[in-house]
């Protein structure tokens, strides 16, 4: 990669390994200079066409992985109401990231819970630069996300919106959610449920257990996640409502989604790479940039994720949220919680998958790496019906190129996002967002937004 392209010229991109619907092949793609995919074959020669050679670019891809862009169910982008993040700079994290779709939370000031502040937001996307990346709203299923009454659901969902949750926290009122439930049976929207009894939780800071008692830090009891997500799926027996667990952080979570979607239950569930990565211990180093609502849990949790990632999860979504220093530095107890997620979400997860095994060869990986395009690519463009499963031929160039044993570390200065919260510092992590390309324009190159 870091061919630096010119325009109105031809690449072929040789040696690849593709990973799609499809499945996985090898093959070189040859792009036409409308951004189009000409001809993707397992050998494309061109020695017999002297004219495509004079405007030709090639690159040697030596195995690395191309994949269909990645799509984030979940992220704050806290536009608008906070100077944390931008629309500008939140596409910027994305686009380096990988990301080609976006679906915004609606814990904004306003929140979006009616059409006069989607169109009003909609409307700041459309003339914003985003870099190619999607924005989607999702809708909030509450009033102001004040958990005591329903929003418009019918005329939102008229409008366009597609998802619809309190995201920030989670719609306690049982009778509240059976209404919704009840509204958008047989539709296909999505109530996305953030899982958590804000009534028990209020001033927690970390997971309850040995890490918050030996800190004496008040902790989040992993029962308070457990209980909501059993109350929502008794509503759900016998609807036909598509529901979607948020960032599910414990074992027995896992364990209820499966045996809901066994007994039929419309149910699909996510998991956050800062959940697959870290766990409570990192606590003990008192860095709020560890502070995270639902928390990081203990390594049992964490292992029991992993292992089930590609039987149970759905979804890896980022739950990407940032926040501004003067806020991330308090004290942990008065710190909020979050942190950024969009930029290094790959790299996290597959160095959390490779942790025991540290792949040297590609071989050696493209199984952890289907499940991680399924997880983060596939299913989520599935759920939202957003097509783009496969790299085809005929249709304008959609793919994001990976190499997957690269070693990245990032600094304060790679960050594109407005806030610096990341738990990721300095860390080593396996696997680059080499390139990114969207309906035809070419983004990220070499790593690096192209200019």
């Amino acid at each position: 990669m870091g061919n630096n392209f010119l325009k109105n010229r031809y690449r072929l991109f040789k040696n690849s390994t593709i990973i799609d619907a499809a499945g996985t092949r090898k093959a070189d793609i040859l792009i036409d200079p409308e951004g189009r995919i000409v001809k993707i074959s397992q050998h494309i020669d061109i020695s017999n066409h002297i004219e495509l050679q004079a405007m030709l670019d090639t690159v040697d891809l030596n195995g690395n992985i191309v994949v269909p862009p990645f799509v984030d169910m979940h992220c704050h982008l806290r536009y608008p109401g906070s100077i944390s993040e931008s629309l500008m700079s939140g596409s910027r994290a994305a686009v380096k990231g990988g990301f080609e779709y976006l679906l915004a939370m609606p814990n904004t000031e306003p929140c979006s819970d009616n059409k006069k502040v989607i169109e009003d937001v909609k409307s700041v996307i459309s003339y914003t630069e985003t870099y190619g990346v999607n924005i989607e709203l999702a809708g909030s299923l509450t009033v102001g996300r004040n958990g005591r009454e329903l929003t418009d659901i019918e005329e939102l969902a008229e409008y366009g919106v597609r998802y619809f949750t309190d995201d920030g926290s989670g719609l306690q009122d049982a009778k509240l959610m059976k209404q919704a439930v009840e509204i958008l049976e047989n539709s296909e929207c999505i109530i996305g449920q953030h899982l958590e009894s804000i009534s028990n939780s209020l001033d927690g800071v970390m997971n309850l257990g040995d890490t918050s008692t030996k800190l004496g830090l008040k902790g989040i009891d992993r029962t308070w996640e457990i209980e909501m997500l059993e109350r929502d799926l008794s509503i759900l027996k016998s609807k036909n409502t598509r529901y979607h667990a948020m960032h599910i952080s414990v074992k027995e979570s896992a364990e209820i989604v499966h045996k809901s979607k066994v007994s039929g239950i419309n149910i699909t569930c996510e998991v956050t790479p800062h959940h697959l990565f870290f766990d409570e211990t990192e606590l003990l180093s008192l860095n709020p940039n560890f502070k995270v609502n639902p928390p990081l849990r203990c390594l049992n949790d964490v292992l029991y994720l992993r292992k089930k990632l590609n039987e149970i999860i759905d979804v890896i979504a980022t739950d990407h949220a940032p926040h501004r220093s003067v806020k991330k530095e308090l004290p942990i107890e008065e710190a909020p919680f979050g942190m950024l997620g969009l930029q290094s979400s790959f790299a996290a997860v597959f160095t959390a998958l490779t942790q025991a095994k540290r792949p040297r060869e590609l071989l050696g990986c493209l199984d952890i790496l289907s499940i991680i395009v399924e997880k983060m690519s596939l299913n989520p463009r599935r759920i939202l019906n957003l097509g783009g499963l496969e790299i085809e031929e005929g249709k304008l160039a959609n793919f994001v190129v990976i190499n997957p044993l690269k070693t990245i570390c990032q600094t304060v200065s790679d960050i594109e996002s407005d806030s610096i919260n990341s738990p990721y510092l300095n860390k080593e992590l396996l696997g680059e967002v080499g390139m990114v390309v969207l309906n035809g324009d070419f983004k990220v190159d070499d790593g690096k937004i192209v200019t």
